[in-house]
């Protein structure tokens, strides 16, 4: 039946609240789950934190430091990896780097001179002029890896008699009668150079060792 309110207004009744039911008891996860969570987890932490060591340790500065320790110390494999070459003539190896070690031995101050220009901007180098630290390839595929890149050099070799052999380090010898004719390509470096010929109906050697740059190099190597 309707009740009148305080107004003589007839109200209609309510309805009945339903009971209120009791809240499913929420179900434990699984043994399994928690396990592939905590896993997913760690990997995370694990990955975040590779990359960031990765990201120290692969730093442009950190590259340079390395690079230079190696050309300083003579590390022939470790300062390969720091070097390139637009020449496609060119193999950088631990064999084809030596010459420049060796520069690097007799002029130490040469390294010094290549890490305090590496950072500085272009058109900014003195000496060595075409050595230019730039991105070069990645490490790790991650991060940006950075390297001294340098010109080829092609001496010039001048002879004067058919007989003449010239061998300028490992390179094969090059041989004969010559004006200006170029070899190469070469890192720039300390070279020993090799040159006999037959003088007068004997065989004459000479050796000696020269630093082929960026000059325009012309080796007279002729007999008298």
């Amino acid at each position: 039946n309707q009740q009148p309110n305080d107004y003589g207004q007839q109200v209609p009744p309510q309805a009945p609240v339903p009971p209120r039911q009791p809240a499913a008891p929420r179900k434990p996860m699984a043994k399994a789950t928690k396990i592939k969570l905590w896993a997913a987890a760690i990997i995370i932490l694990i990955l975040a934190g590779g990359y960031y060591a990765g990201s120290q340790y692969f730093s442009e500065a950190n590259q340079l430091d390395r690079a230079t320790i190696a050309l300083a110390q003579g590390d022939a494999q470790t300062s390969a990896g720091y070097l390139t070459t637009d020449d496609p003539k060119l193999t950088v190896n631990k064999k084809t780097v030596t010459p420049l070690l060796k520069m690097f031995k007799a002029t130490p101050s040469l390294v010094t001179q290549m890490k305090q220009q590496a950072l500085q901007p272009a058109g900014t180098n003195v000496y060595p002029k075409a050595f230019a630290w730039v991105q070069s390839g990645r490490r790790l595929l991650l991060f940006p890896g950075y390297k001294f890149k340098f010109n080829a050099i092609y001496p010039r070799l001048t002879t004067n008699l058919a007989s003449t052999k010239v061998k300028i380090g490992d390179r094969a010898a090059v041989s004969g009668k010559m004006s200006s004719k170029e070899v190469g390509p070469l890192v720039p470096g300390q070279y020993t150079i090799t040159t006999t010929a037959s003088v007068g109906g004997r065989t004459v050697k000479r050796s000696t060792t020269k630093t082929l740059t960026y000059n325009d190099v012309t080796l007279n190597l002729s007999f008298a």
